[in-house]
Protein backbone atom coordinates (compact mmCIF):
# COMPACT_ATOMS: atom_id res chain seq x y z
CA UNK A 1 0.00 0.00 0.00
CA UNK A 2 0.99 3.61 -0.63
CA UNK A 3 -1.20 5.67 1.69
CA UNK A 4 -0.07 9.19 0.90
CA UNK A 5 -3.35 10.85 -0.04
CA UNK A 6 -5.34 12.66 2.66
CA UNK A 7 -9.12 12.79 3.05
CA UNK A 8 -11.29 15.48 4.66
CA UNK A 9 -10.82 13.79 8.04
CA UNK A 10 -7.00 14.03 7.69
CA UNK A 11 -6.76 10.27 7.29
CA UNK A 12 -4.10 8.93 4.95
CA UNK A 13 -5.26 6.39 2.39
CA UNK A 14 -4.25 4.56 -0.78
CA UNK A 15 -6.63 5.52 -3.63
CA UNK A 16 -5.63 2.45 -5.65
CA UNK A 17 -6.73 0.18 -2.82
CA UNK A 18 -9.96 2.12 -2.47
CA UNK A 19 -10.72 1.70 -6.18
CA UNK A 20 -10.54 -2.12 -6.07
CA UNK A 21 -12.19 -2.67 -2.67
CA UNK A 22 -15.63 -3.20 -4.27
CA UNK A 23 -14.19 -6.49 -5.57
CA UNK A 24 -11.84 -7.62 -2.81
CA UNK A 25 -13.89 -6.27 0.13
CA UNK A 26 -12.02 -6.70 3.41
CA UNK A 27 -10.36 -9.93 2.31
CA UNK A 28 -6.85 -8.50 2.01
CA UNK A 29 -3.66 -7.88 3.96
CA UNK A 30 -2.26 -4.37 3.57
CA UNK A 31 1.51 -3.99 3.70
CA UNK A 32 1.91 -0.25 4.17
CA UNK A 33 5.04 1.40 2.74
CA UNK A 34 4.27 4.98 3.76
CA UNK A 35 5.30 5.37 7.40
CA UNK A 36 4.91 7.79 10.30
CA UNK A 37 1.64 9.45 9.32
CA UNK A 38 -0.71 10.75 12.01
CA UNK A 39 -3.69 8.57 11.07
CA UNK A 40 -4.49 5.91 8.47
CA UNK A 41 -7.80 4.89 6.97
CA UNK A 42 -6.75 1.23 6.83
CA UNK A 43 -4.80 -0.84 9.34
CA UNK A 44 -2.08 -3.15 8.12
CA UNK A 45 1.49 -4.35 8.44
CA UNK A 46 3.96 -1.50 8.29
CA UNK A 47 7.14 -1.66 6.23
CA UNK A 48 9.97 -3.11 8.33
CA UNK A 49 12.57 -3.59 5.59
CA UNK A 50 14.80 -0.74 6.83
CA UNK A 51 14.78 -2.14 10.36
CA UNK A 52 15.53 -5.61 9.05
CA UNK A 53 18.37 -4.25 6.97
CA UNK A 54 19.98 -2.56 9.99
CA UNK A 55 19.49 -5.64 12.14
CA UNK A 56 21.19 -7.97 9.68
CA UNK A 57 24.16 -5.76 8.84
CA UNK A 58 27.05 -6.25 8.49
CA UNK A 59 27.01 -10.06 8.58
CA UNK A 60 24.21 -10.59 6.09
CA UNK A 61 25.45 -7.88 3.75
CA UNK A 62 28.72 -9.72 3.23
CA UNK A 63 26.85 -12.93 2.53
CA UNK A 64 24.33 -11.25 0.23
CA UNK A 65 27.03 -9.63 -1.89
CA UNK A 66 29.12 -12.77 -2.12
CA UNK A 67 29.69 -13.65 -5.76
CA UNK A 68 28.57 -10.24 -7.01
CA UNK A 69 31.26 -9.31 -9.54
CA UNK A 70 32.39 -5.81 -10.42
CA UNK A 71 32.28 -6.35 -14.19
CA UNK A 72 28.45 -6.59 -14.45
CA UNK A 73 28.09 -3.55 -12.18
CA UNK A 74 30.40 -1.53 -14.42
CA UNK A 75 28.44 -2.66 -17.48
CA UNK A 76 25.15 -1.58 -15.90
CA UNK A 77 26.61 1.74 -14.76
CA UNK A 78 28.07 2.49 -18.20
CA UNK A 79 24.86 1.49 -19.98
CA UNK A 80 22.79 3.84 -17.81
CA UNK A 81 25.33 6.62 -18.33
CA UNK A 82 25.17 6.11 -22.08
CA UNK A 83 21.36 6.18 -22.02
CA UNK A 84 21.01 9.37 -19.96
CA UNK A 85 24.13 11.19 -21.07
CA UNK A 86 25.62 11.58 -17.58
CA UNK A 87 26.57 9.37 -14.65
CA UNK A 88 23.40 8.48 -12.77
CA UNK A 89 24.72 5.86 -10.32
CA UNK A 90 28.04 4.59 -9.02
CA UNK A 91 29.08 0.97 -8.54
CA UNK A 92 28.67 1.46 -4.78
CA UNK A 93 25.07 2.59 -5.25
CA UNK A 94 24.38 -0.45 -7.43
CA UNK A 95 25.86 -2.70 -4.74
CA UNK A 96 23.50 -1.16 -2.20
CA UNK A 97 20.52 -1.59 -4.53
CA UNK A 98 21.36 -5.27 -4.92
CA UNK A 99 21.71 -5.68 -1.15
CA UNK A 100 18.31 -4.05 -0.57
CA UNK A 101 16.85 -6.38 -3.17
CA UNK A 102 18.15 -9.36 -1.19
CA UNK A 103 16.73 -7.95 2.05
CA UNK A 104 13.33 -7.33 0.46
CA UNK A 105 13.30 -10.79 -1.08
CA UNK A 106 14.02 -12.36 2.33
CA UNK A 107 11.35 -10.26 4.05
CA UNK A 108 8.60 -10.96 1.54
CA UNK A 109 9.36 -14.68 1.39
CA UNK A 110 8.75 -14.77 5.15
CA UNK A 111 5.55 -12.71 4.86
CA UNK A 112 4.14 -14.73 1.98
CA UNK A 113 4.81 -17.99 3.82
CA UNK A 114 2.62 -16.79 6.70
CA UNK A 115 -0.68 -17.11 4.84
CA UNK A 116 -2.61 -18.02 1.73
CA UNK A 117 -2.66 -15.35 -0.96
CA UNK A 118 -4.60 -15.35 -4.20
CA UNK A 119 -2.63 -12.47 -5.72
CA UNK A 120 -0.31 -9.62 -4.85
CA UNK A 121 -1.34 -6.09 -5.85
CA UNK A 122 1.19 -3.27 -6.09
CA UNK A 123 1.27 0.22 -7.57
CA UNK A 124 4.84 1.45 -7.24
CA UNK A 125 6.08 1.65 -10.82
CA UNK A 126 7.84 -1.70 -10.82
CA UNK A 127 10.41 -0.76 -8.18
CA UNK A 128 9.83 -3.49 -5.53
CA UNK A 129 11.79 -6.19 -7.34
CA UNK A 130 12.39 -8.15 -4.14
CA UNK A 131 8.64 -8.41 -3.57
CA UNK A 132 7.97 -9.49 -7.15
CA UNK A 133 10.75 -12.09 -7.10
CA UNK A 134 9.53 -13.52 -3.77
CA UNK A 135 5.97 -13.78 -5.12
CA UNK A 136 7.16 -15.55 -8.26
CA UNK A 137 9.14 -18.04 -6.17
CA UNK A 138 5.97 -18.67 -4.17
CA UNK A 139 3.91 -18.99 -7.37
CA UNK A 140 1.68 -16.06 -6.41
CA UNK A 141 0.52 -13.89 -9.34
CA UNK A 142 1.66 -10.26 -9.17
CA UNK A 143 -0.78 -7.66 -10.47
CA UNK A 144 0.60 -4.17 -10.91
CA UNK A 145 -1.74 -1.21 -11.13
CA UNK A 146 -0.31 1.52 -13.33
CA UNK A 147 1.04 4.40 -11.30
CA UNK A 148 1.62 7.71 -13.09
CA UNK A 149 3.06 7.67 -16.59
CA UNK A 150 5.18 5.03 -18.27
CA UNK A 151 8.09 6.63 -20.07
CA UNK A 152 11.39 5.55 -21.54
CA UNK A 153 13.30 7.88 -19.21
CA UNK A 154 12.32 5.92 -16.10
CA UNK A 155 15.02 3.29 -15.59
CA UNK A 156 12.45 0.82 -14.20
CA UNK A 157 10.60 0.94 -17.51
CA UNK A 158 13.57 1.19 -19.83
CA UNK A 159 13.51 -2.17 -21.58
CA UNK A 160 14.44 -0.85 -25.00
CA UNK A 161 12.65 -1.64 -28.22
CA UNK A 162 13.60 -5.30 -28.57
CA UNK A 163 10.97 -8.07 -28.27
CA UNK A 164 9.89 -8.81 -24.70
CA UNK A 165 11.97 -11.37 -22.81
CA UNK A 166 10.05 -11.78 -19.54
CA UNK A 167 12.26 -14.63 -18.31
CA UNK A 168 15.20 -12.21 -18.13
CA UNK A 169 13.33 -9.51 -16.19
CA UNK A 170 11.86 -9.48 -12.69
CA UNK A 171 8.52 -7.92 -13.45
CA UNK A 172 4.85 -8.21 -12.53
CA UNK A 173 2.81 -10.91 -14.28
CA UNK A 174 -0.01 -8.52 -15.13
CA UNK A 175 0.13 -4.79 -15.74
CA UNK A 176 -3.25 -3.06 -15.48
CA UNK A 177 -3.23 0.15 -17.50
CA UNK A 178 -5.30 3.32 -17.47
CA UNK A 179 -5.84 2.72 -21.20
CA UNK A 180 -4.21 0.83 -24.06
CA UNK A 181 -2.33 4.01 -24.97
CA UNK A 182 0.35 3.20 -22.39
CA UNK A 183 1.20 -0.37 -23.36
CA UNK A 184 1.09 0.40 -27.10
CA UNK A 185 3.69 3.12 -26.56
CA UNK A 186 6.14 1.05 -24.49
CA UNK A 187 7.90 -2.31 -24.32
CA UNK A 188 6.33 -3.67 -21.11
CA UNK A 189 7.39 -7.25 -20.21
CA UNK A 190 4.04 -8.28 -18.73
CA UNK A 191 0.54 -9.16 -19.88
CA UNK A 192 -1.04 -5.74 -20.23
CA UNK A 193 -4.75 -5.36 -19.56
CA UNK A 194 -6.69 -2.13 -19.94
CA UNK A 195 -8.65 -1.63 -16.73
CA UNK A 196 -9.12 2.15 -16.64
CA UNK A 197 -9.04 4.29 -13.51
CA UNK A 198 -11.29 5.70 -10.80
CA UNK A 199 -8.55 7.99 -9.53
CA UNK A 200 -7.82 10.29 -12.45
CA UNK A 201 -9.94 12.84 -14.21
CA UNK A 202 -11.31 11.53 -17.52
CA UNK A 203 -13.74 14.35 -18.32
CA UNK A 204 -13.38 17.53 -20.30
CA UNK A 205 -13.72 20.66 -18.16
CA UNK A 206 -13.73 24.20 -19.49
CA UNK A 207 -13.74 26.82 -16.73
CA UNK A 208 -13.93 30.59 -17.02
CA UNK A 209 -11.13 31.13 -14.54
CA UNK A 210 -8.21 33.56 -14.64
CA UNK A 211 -6.08 31.92 -11.94
CA UNK A 212 -3.08 29.69 -12.62
CA UNK A 213 -2.25 26.44 -10.83
CA UNK A 214 1.39 25.46 -10.35
CA UNK A 215 1.89 21.68 -10.22
CA UNK A 216 4.67 20.98 -7.72
CA UNK A 217 7.14 18.11 -7.88
CA UNK A 218 9.95 17.78 -5.33
CA UNK A 219 12.76 17.51 -7.87
CA UNK A 220 11.60 20.80 -9.41
CA UNK A 221 11.10 22.61 -6.11
CA UNK A 222 13.76 25.31 -6.45
CA UNK A 223 12.70 26.33 -9.95
CA UNK A 224 8.97 26.27 -9.22
CA UNK A 225 9.28 28.14 -5.91
CA UNK A 226 11.35 30.88 -7.55
CA UNK A 227 9.02 31.13 -10.54
CA UNK A 228 5.88 31.36 -8.39
CA UNK A 229 7.38 34.06 -6.17
CA UNK A 230 8.52 36.05 -9.21
CA UNK A 231 5.14 35.79 -10.91
CA UNK A 232 3.32 36.83 -7.74
CA UNK A 233 5.54 39.90 -7.37
CA UNK A 234 5.51 40.91 -11.05
CA UNK A 235 1.79 40.37 -11.63
CA UNK A 236 0.00 40.93 -8.30
CA UNK A 237 -3.45 41.02 -9.91
CA UNK A 238 -3.18 37.35 -10.86
CA UNK A 239 -3.99 34.49 -8.50
CA UNK A 240 -1.75 31.42 -8.19
CA UNK A 241 -2.68 28.00 -6.76
CA UNK A 242 0.32 26.00 -5.59
CA UNK A 243 -0.51 22.30 -5.67
CA UNK A 244 1.85 20.06 -3.69
CA UNK A 245 2.75 16.50 -4.57
CA UNK A 246 1.29 13.99 -2.05
CA UNK A 247 4.82 13.21 -0.81
CA UNK A 248 5.05 16.81 0.47
CA UNK A 249 1.69 17.00 2.23
CA UNK A 250 3.26 16.76 5.68
CA UNK A 251 5.39 19.81 4.88
CA UNK A 252 2.51 22.04 3.74
CA UNK A 253 3.16 24.62 6.47
CA UNK A 254 6.66 25.22 5.09
CA UNK A 255 5.15 26.29 1.77
CA UNK A 256 2.43 28.35 3.44
CA UNK A 257 5.20 30.20 5.29
CA UNK A 258 7.32 30.55 2.14
CA UNK A 259 4.51 32.27 0.23
CA UNK A 260 3.00 34.15 3.19
CA UNK A 261 4.24 37.50 1.88
CA UNK A 262 2.01 37.21 -1.20
CA UNK A 263 -1.74 37.26 -0.75
CA UNK A 264 -2.21 36.14 -4.36
CA UNK A 265 -0.60 32.71 -3.74
CA UNK A 266 -2.76 29.96 -2.28
CA UNK A 267 -1.19 26.68 -1.20
CA UNK A 268 -3.89 24.20 -2.16
CA UNK A 269 -5.25 22.24 0.85
CA UNK A 270 -4.05 18.64 0.97
CA UNK A 271 -7.57 17.20 0.77
CA UNK A 272 -8.19 18.93 -2.57
CA UNK A 273 -7.29 16.50 -5.33
CA UNK A 274 -5.98 17.13 -8.83
CA UNK A 275 -9.47 16.28 -10.13
CA UNK A 276 -10.94 18.95 -7.84
CA UNK A 277 -8.39 21.45 -9.13
CA UNK A 278 -9.14 20.55 -12.74
CA UNK A 279 -12.83 21.23 -12.09
CA UNK A 280 -12.24 24.86 -11.08
CA UNK A 281 -9.03 25.90 -12.87
CA UNK A 282 -8.26 26.37 -16.56
CA UNK A 283 -4.53 27.15 -16.71
CA UNK A 284 -1.63 25.14 -15.29
CA UNK A 285 2.14 25.53 -15.01
CA UNK A 286 4.28 22.39 -14.86
CA UNK A 287 7.83 21.30 -15.59
CA UNK A 288 7.21 17.58 -15.88
CA UNK A 289 4.54 15.52 -14.15
CA UNK A 290 2.11 12.79 -15.15
CA UNK A 291 -0.60 15.31 -14.24
CA UNK A 292 0.03 16.80 -17.70
CA UNK A 293 -1.87 13.89 -19.24
CA UNK A 294 -4.93 14.54 -17.08
CA UNK A 295 -4.80 18.21 -18.02
CA UNK A 296 -4.66 17.46 -21.72
CA UNK A 297 -7.56 15.02 -21.49
CA UNK A 298 -9.55 17.73 -19.69
CA UNK A 299 -8.51 20.21 -22.44
CA UNK A 300 -6.75 22.58 -20.08
CA UNK A 301 -4.16 25.20 -20.99
CA UNK A 302 -0.80 23.67 -20.08
CA UNK A 303 2.27 25.92 -19.74
CA UNK A 304 5.51 23.96 -19.64
CA UNK A 305 8.39 25.71 -17.87
CA UNK A 306 11.59 24.91 -19.77
CA UNK A 307 13.68 23.69 -16.87
CA UNK A 308 15.38 20.42 -15.89
CA UNK A 309 13.61 17.42 -17.43
CA UNK A 310 10.78 19.29 -19.18
CA UNK A 311 11.87 17.59 -22.41
CA UNK A 312 10.59 14.25 -21.06
CA UNK A 313 7.30 15.40 -22.55
CA UNK A 314 8.81 16.02 -25.98
CA UNK A 315 6.51 13.54 -27.76
CA UNK A 316 3.64 15.95 -27.08
CA UNK A 317 5.30 19.32 -27.68
CA UNK A 318 3.28 19.71 -30.85
CA UNK A 319 -0.03 19.52 -28.98
CA UNK A 320 -1.82 22.85 -29.40
CA UNK A 321 -2.88 23.16 -25.77
CA UNK A 322 0.71 23.04 -24.46
CA UNK A 323 2.81 26.19 -24.44
CA UNK A 324 6.50 26.34 -23.52
CA UNK A 325 8.03 29.34 -21.77
CA UNK A 326 11.42 30.27 -20.37
CA UNK A 327 10.78 33.20 -18.00
CA UNK A 328 8.01 34.82 -15.92
CA UNK A 329 7.67 37.58 -18.51
CA UNK A 330 7.33 35.12 -21.38
CA UNK A 331 4.70 33.18 -19.44
CA UNK A 332 2.63 36.28 -18.76
CA UNK A 333 2.82 37.43 -22.37
CA UNK A 334 1.68 34.01 -23.61
CA UNK A 335 -0.98 33.77 -20.91
CA UNK A 336 -2.70 37.07 -21.73
CA UNK A 337 -2.42 36.44 -25.46
CA UNK A 338 -3.57 32.83 -25.37
CA UNK A 339 -5.60 32.06 -28.47
CA UNK A 340 -8.45 29.66 -28.90
CA UNK A 341 -7.72 26.06 -27.88
CA UNK A 342 -7.95 23.30 -30.44
CA UNK A 343 -10.94 21.50 -28.94
CA UNK A 344 -10.93 18.95 -31.74
CA UNK A 345 -8.01 17.22 -30.03
CA UNK A 346 -9.13 14.11 -28.20
CA UNK A 347 -7.00 12.02 -25.86
CA UNK A 348 -7.62 8.67 -24.23
CA UNK A 349 -4.83 8.54 -21.69
CA UNK A 350 -7.43 7.52 -19.08
CA UNK A 351 -10.62 5.50 -19.38
CA UNK A 352 -13.31 4.67 -16.79
CA UNK A 353 -12.51 1.88 -14.36
CA UNK A 354 -13.71 -1.57 -15.49
CA UNK A 355 -13.92 -3.64 -12.31
CA UNK A 356 -15.53 -6.54 -14.16
CA UNK A 357 -12.28 -7.00 -16.09
CA UNK A 358 -10.35 -7.29 -12.83
CA UNK A 359 -12.96 -9.63 -11.37
CA UNK A 360 -12.58 -12.03 -14.30
CA UNK A 361 -8.81 -12.00 -13.84
CA UNK A 362 -9.02 -12.78 -10.11
CA UNK A 363 -11.44 -15.67 -10.67
CA UNK A 364 -8.69 -17.47 -12.58
CA UNK A 365 -6.38 -17.53 -9.56
CA UNK A 366 -6.31 -19.96 -6.67
CA UNK A 367 -4.99 -19.23 -3.22
CA UNK A 368 -1.40 -20.38 -2.74
CA UNK A 369 -0.14 -21.77 0.54
CA UNK A 370 3.57 -21.06 0.81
Amino acid sequence: GVSRFVDSKKMYYDPYLESIKPIIGDNFTLYETVLNKSAYRETGIFNISSSLQKFLEPAYRKRALRGLQSEPLEYIKNSITETYGYEVVSSEVLENIFYKFKIHYLLYRILFSAGKFKAIFLNQNGFPKGLIYAAKKGKIPVIELQHADVIEFNVVWHYGTQPKRPNDIIFSDYFLTYSDFWNLQNNIPAECIEIGTAIHNIREYHVEDSSVAVIFTKEHEEDLNSLTLELAALYPDMKYKYKLHPAQYDAIQEYVDLFSGHSNIEVVPVDKSISDLIADTQSFIVIYSSVIFELLQAKKHVYIYKRQNFWFFRRFFSVTNTIQFDSPEEFYNKFINYGKSDNSLAFNFYKPLKLDTLQLLLKAFKKTNN
